[in-house]
């Protein structure tokens, strides 16, 4: 099965939530057997699983900005969004602030704002200023 692009990145990011701190990798290696039709690998996922193929159907769909800011934002930058704005652990931690502790969705668009706020300081879009420091922070050298 060969899906575009935009499908693609909806597939990706329904089922982002299987493990968020899974290397890109082994997320497609683990959705691989699946996305050629293997439907009995991901049983314990099954919401996610299915709203991946609602997508690859055609459903447009993206994760509610309230209930689920990161994933949003993360879906939004996937699909080309240059003002979308990840704030996940990896951020935190580039950042300088606390990782174990929850962010109320207050908090995160707070940070969202400041992030943008920052990144026309320096000339860049948010999202590529985001990519540049999450790159540092976790330590990632190829893409």
């Amino acid at each position: 099965m060969v899906l575009d692009p935009e499908t693609g990145a909806r597939a990706i990011v329904a089922t982002s939530i299987l493990s968020p701190r899974t290397k890109w990798e082994t997320l497609l290696d683990a959705l691989g057997p699946w996305l050629h039709g293997d439907r009995e690998t991901l049983p314990a996922f099954l919401g996610a699983v299915r709203r991946a193929e609602s997508v690859m159907a055609g459903e447009a769909w993206i994760p509610d900005r309230r209930r689920s800011p990161k994933v949003h934002s993360f879906a939004n930058a996937l699909l080309g969004d240059t003002e979308a704005v990840t704030v996940d652990v990896w951020m935190l931690r580039a950042l300088g602030l606390p990782v174990n502790e929850g962010l109320s969705l207050t908090r995160y668009e707070e940070l969202v704002r400041d992030f943008r706020a920052a990144a026309a300081l320096v000339g860049e879009t948010p999202r590529e200023l985001q990519a540049v420091l999450w790159i540092q922070a976790r330590g990632v050298t190829e893409l």
